[in-house]
């Protein structure tokens, strides 16, 4: 591993894991560089993109001394995002994907939330940016705050997006947190560990991340994998539930979350795909849920086309399923 290292430590650090960026980014640096909050490290993690993007990256280190560059083995996003926690020197962390683009005063804002509301973690939203559409995600309301367990609450109502990229963190709470190696959507892995502690957290509603969707970016699959990395999530989350969290309360959300994501996740992936061994994937299904399975087939409030197609596909009676959604609809 090479690095190129700043000397002065900044009040910020700010992480962007590059692999095969190229074509996307001059635009994402450029935007970091021109932020109106100067005081801050950009930490650029090749990882080892067989592309031009580290000969990039190197291009912005010769220019800008607070940018550093680690050129690494490829290893995954979660590897490139571990090995720039390991050389982060700011007091806080924000994240840039490599693709995507952010607003000139997005850190300013987030920035001057922490210090405002003393918080652990500052929050915004953010815009999808499809060609020439900008659709913006959540609701224009007043500042969000809280402490204790108000943040398991956000999170857990979907109101605190899972991503890392709209949001600044102060550094102490990712001294024991690294990304799981191996698996997409890494940041909820490490929001949902978050949002079990007792933190200080803010929002705003403006909109300060620009998340760009690109024919490439990686997107929930309809596919055995997908299936795969549900089932691990679910065994997380459960462990959590086991191991980590403190209440009733959390311990009953985090079971009911693994669950549903299970099940849900399972469905959309069977009825959707050609899933081979469909049996084999009930069986294991069906034995690792147990008696949760029935109960959520009976207590959950879903469609009754969706129970019955749920319930003939855990009974191994994918034809009739499979008819039944093409003669009535998913729903």
């Amino acid at each position: 591993m090479n690095e190129n290292v700043a000397i002065d430590k900044s009040s910020l650090s700010i992480i962007v894991p590059v692999y095969k960026a190229e074509r996307y980014l001059d635009e994402c640096v450029q935007s970091i560089l021109c932020q109106t909050f100067k005081d801050f490290e950009l930490i650029l993690v090749n990882d080892g993109s067989p592309d031009n993007s580290g000969v990039i990256c190197q291009k912005y280190a010769q220019k800008d001394q607070r940018v550093k560059v680690i050129h690494k083995k490829n290893g995954g996003a979660s590897s490139a995002r571990n090995a720039g926690l390991d050389v982060v020197t700011g007091d806080y962390i924000g994240w840039v994907d490599a693709d995507d683009r952010i607003a000139p005063d997005m850190f300013a804002r987030l920035m001057g939330l922490i210090k405002e509301y003393d918080a652990d973690i500052a929050d915004s939203q953010f815009y999808w940016v499809n060609g020439n559409q900008l659709k913006k995600s959540g609701l224009d309301e007043p500042i969000v705050y809280g402490d204790g367990d108000f943040i398991f609450k956000e999170f857990f109502a979907a109101r605190m997006k899972p991503g890392l990229v709209t949001k600044v963190y102060r550094s102490e709470l990712w001294h024991n947190i690294r990304f799981p190696l191996g698996r997409i959507h890494q940041d909820c892995y490490v929001n949902m560990r978050f949002a079990l502690m007792p933190l200080k957290y803010v929002r705003t509603s403006e909109a300060k991340y620009y998340y760009i969707i690109r024919d490439n970016s990686i997107t929930t699959t309809r596919s055995a994998k997908e299936l795969r990395q549900t089932v691990y999530r679910y065994d997380y989350t459960m462990k959590l539930a086991k191991d980590v969290a403190t209440s009733k309360f959390a311990k009953k959300i985090l079971t009911k979350d693994a669950i549903n994501r299970l099940i849900i996740r399972y469905f959309d992936v069977s009825v959707n795909s050609n899933l081979k061994n469909q049996y084999v994937y009930n069986y294991f299904i069906r034995k690792k849920l147990g008696f949760s399975l029935f109960h959520y087939l009976i207590t959950a409030s879903l469609p009754i086309k969706t129970r019955v197609s749920l319930s003939l596909l855990m009974l191994n009676m994918k034809s009739l399923q499979i008819f039944l959604h093409k003669k009535f609809g998913n729903q």
